[in-house]
């Protein structure tokens, strides 16, 4: 996959600079707007609830990825357009005993990919590659608030990987990456009352994945990642 998305990528760079900067800004403005609303509302949280100690909390999570790569030939650099991806699981919060520090472990299922579309006459097409994702996140809730921050490193073991041309079936294209993948996440969440939690990150691959590319080449997973996630214990 890496392979044809390389050769490919020369005559339909002009078009999804383009159009990556515009899904950036929507996806900036989305963003922004919801972080907002959640500091509105946070004024409210802070002023009615009286903020319980941290303990070890257990609880699931799903949401979506807005996944996408960031692709390197030749001293260009390209990503084409997100594709829209599920990502979920399971994770445990540990408070450190310092503060509002904690440690949150996370095994989840992710979603990774992109989308190209149709221009000029060639084809267009997306790659779903899936994975089985560890975050490791050292965590702080900020005293009297709702909101905590978070940052660490994630471990991704590839599950399966699919190239699917417009109009045609799917082709089996694991074989083209590497079975791991390490990534930078941070993000901000949002705590609930009633025990859910709304949660924004960014994923940031480190790892080029592709494998038997040019030393000038790589192909790295990102990603925005909004999620719901329950409390169970």
């Amino acid at each position: 996959m890496a392979h044809t998305f390389l050769c490919y990528m020369e005559k339909i760079i002009n078009c999804n600079l383009l159009k990556t900067k515009t899904s950036i800004m929507k996806t900036l403005k989305i963003f922004t707007v919801g972080l907002a609303t959640l500091f509105i509302a946070n004024i409210s949280y802070a002023q009615v609830n009286v903020k319980s100690p941290l303990k070890t909390r257990f609880g699931i999570k799903a949401g979506i990825n807005l996944a996408n790569v960031t692709i390197k030939s030749s001293g260009l650099t390209l990503s084409p357009s997100s594709l829209v991806a599920p990502v979920g699981g399971l994770y445990v919060t540990l408070p450190i005993g310092v503060g509002g520090f904690q440690i949150q472990p996370e095994l989840l299922y992710s979603g990774q990919g992109y989308k190209v579309d149709k221009v000029d006459g060639t084809d267009g097409g997306k790659g779903n590659n899936n994975y089985f994702v560890v975050p490791v996140l050292a965590k702080y809730a900020i005293a009297s608030s709702a909101f905590a921050f978070y940052a660490g490193p994630q471990f991704g073991y590839l599950l399966s990987a699919k190239e699917t041309p417009t109009g045609e079936s799917s082709t089996d294209v694991k074989a083209n990456y590497k079975s791991t993948d390490i990534s930078s996440v941070f993000g901000i969440e949002y705590n609930l009352p009633i025990g859910l939690n709304l949660s924004a990150r960014y994923q940031l691959g480190m790892t080029n994945v592709a494998k038997d590319v040019a030393a000038d080449e790589s192909f790295k997973n990102k990603s925005f990642t909004f999620t719901l996630g329950y409390n169970i214990k």
